[in-house]
């Protein structure tokens, strides 16, 4: 259960599973001097484990997923009262091979 609404929404981003156990970097549109992070760990489903990072309590606004050099890989809107959700590892895929990820 995430606590959620008003203002306040949440971020679910899945990963490789080779991330398990590593971190992964968030930060808000315009504040280029801090980031945000939370661990990847496997997470149950119904269909079976998923690896992941769960971001909790983000204010509505933009955000940029970072990669391990701190650089900005893809970005993510945030609406209050919602779990958006964004898969890195097609947004890896799309910024390597010149695809659709925004930069």
């Amino acid at each position: 259960m995430l606590d959620i609404g008003g203002d306040i929404g949440a971020l679910v981003v899945r990963t490789d599973d080779e991330a398990a156990g590593h971190e992964l970097h968030l930060r808000a549109d315009g504040d280029v001097g801090s980031s945000i992070h939370t661990g990847v760990w496997p997470r149950q489903q119904p269909n079976g484990p998923v690896t992941a990072a769960l971001f909790l309590a983000l204010t509505e606004g933009t955000y940029w997923v970072l990669d391990e050099r701190g650089d900005d890989l893809f970005e993510v809107a945030i609406t209050g009262g919602e779990l958006a959700r964004a898969d890195a590892r097609t947004a890896v895929l799309a910024a390597g091979t010149g695809g659709t990820a925004r930069r």
